[in-house]
């Protein structure tokens, strides 16, 4: 009975969704509810924004354990497709799970060790760097009064601003120094406590992403599956291929490129360190660490390395920031020609006008690990844009070549003939008639005409 009541059920749904009435209520709910929920959408806006910080603020462990399974993922599979063949031969059935454990060990093992070598490395140059700054702050700021006060002594004004700005900063750091009162102090501590919260969160999230990552990456397979299982449930075959499609060249296009780009930058790192050395360049390392992590972000990255490594190095000489400058300029232009393009190649398909695009917005948007994500996050984008714009040109029996459009009557149009830019000779003649028209409204005198062309000038009676 209740068999028979739902097919009668159905049988009447399919009859009422044939009817185009039906069909245009449906349309009409789905717009109105829509409309309604982009309404609440836009004036709850803050709210929404604030809910979503909240969300991801929560997630981010998972947010932290996906980007390390992410990254580790390639070294992983490289180590289990090395040492399967070995295990295979003595433990036949457990290989494979043997293989895939000892290469996500293997990979951690590498990470931690990757940190603590870079942190034995910048926390005692950077405590040597703080130790020898400080007792000589006070002759680097007398060195750079008396080289401000050269560059500027033909402009008494600008030197006169320069040296009042220099000496607010010494009373203010002086101030902070000295903490002459108490309430100065508790401003201070609590936000030195705030830093150390914060820091203590982002380090504990990092431990618990750790933990995530190794369960994404011994499930990865699984968890794969079911997301392209759900795909196919609800979007049906053909959108989720596409989604599927998608995502196979977003993979591509963020682990081409950010392990390149990783690879690129610890070569860059070592061959600063090296060139600093050779120059005797002081805190070769530190600044070798900085270009080096900086570079990770394209185009601007070499910039916001030098900058402040040039500014250490100023304070202490203007000769050797000179020279540093000109040494990264020289680096910079054997990364972008040479370095960069053999290790990344054509890894997003994306041109320098789109590249510098993407940074400035994913930067403006999210900083420091926007400008990290841009470029391949953009290419992403550009794909899928290209493909839409691809398929509606093929829906029109159109090119889908770029070169053919750069042609003037492209695809054909109605009357391009009238807006072709004239030729030589019309514009010469327009020009020549133009000239007359001058010439005879000047002197309110009748001028001869002109002789058309191909026609030959009366001879001239004069000798």
């Amino acid at each position: 009975m209740d068999q028979r009541e739902d097919r009668e059920r159905g049988i009447l749904f399919e009859k009422h969704r044939e009817n185009i009435y039906f069909r245009w209520g449906l349309t009409a709910f789905t717009v109105i509810v829509a409309c309604v929920i982009v309404a609440w959408l836009v004036f709850q806006l803050p709210a929404v924004i604030a809910a979503i910080k909240s969300v991801l603020r929560i997630l981010a462990p998972v947010i932290y354990g996906l980007g390390i399974a992410y990254l580790l993922d390639p070294i992983a599979c490289r180590i289990r497709l090395l040492i399967q063949p070995l295990l295979e031969k003595r433990w036949p059935d457990r290989a494979a799970g043997l293989s895939r454990g000892i290469g996500i060990l293997a990979s951690l093992v590498m990470l931690v060790l990757l940190v603590w070598a870079l942190l034995a490395m910048i926390l005692p140059q950077l405590l040597g760097s703080i130790q020898d700054l400080i007792p000589n702050l006070s002759g680097y700021y007398e060195t750079i009064q008396a080289w401000i006060a050269h560059l500027t002594e033909n402009s008494p004004e600008i030197g006169e601003y320069v040296n009042n700005a220099l000496n607010s900063l010494e009373d203010y750091l002086n101030s902070l120094l000295t903490l002459d009162n108490l309430m100065k102090l508790q401003g201070m501590f609590t936000s030195l406590t705030s830093s150390v919260v914060a820091m203590a969160k982002v380090l504990l999230n990092l431990v618990i992403g750790l933990i995530i990552s190794i369960y994404l990456l011994l499930s990865k397979e699984k968890f794969l599956a079911q997301a392209k299982k759900l795909l196919y449930a609800l979007l049906g075959n053909r959108r989720a291929g596409y989604v599927c499609n998608v995502c196979t060249f977003a993979n591509r296009a963020f682990g081409g490129f950010i392990g390149g780009k990783i690879i690129d930058s610890i070569i860059i790192g070592v061959l600063c360190f090296i060139g600093l050395s050779v120059l005797r360049m002081p805190y070769a390392l530190l600044i070798s660490i900085i270009v080096g992590v900086t570079n990770i972000i394209p185009f601007f990255g070499p910039y916001l390395g030098a900058v402040p490594s040039a500014l250490l190095l100023l304070v202490i000489s203007p000769v050797k920031a000179l020279t540093f400058i000109i040494f990264i300029l020289i680096l910079q232009q054997l990364d972008g020609n040479v370095i960069g393009p053999l290790i990344l190649g054509d890894a997003t398909g994306l041109s320098s006008f789109w590249v510098v695009v993407s940074i400035l917005i994913f930067g403006g948007l999210w900083g420091v690990p926007g400008m990290v994500v841009a470029v391949p996050l953009f290419a992403v984008i550009y794909k899928v844009i290209s493909e839409i714009v691809n398929r509606l040109l093929r829906r029109r029996g159109l090119s889908t070549v770029t070169d053919d459009y750069q042609k003037w009557n492209y695809p054909p149009r109605q009357e391009a003939d009238h807006w072709k830019p004239a030729p030589a000779r019309q514009k010469r003649n327009l020009g020549r008639q133009a000239l007359v028209w001058l010439r005879t409204r000047s002197t309110d005198t009748p001028l001869p005409e002109e002789p058309e062309d191909g026609a030959q000038e009366p001879p001239s009676d004069e000798m």
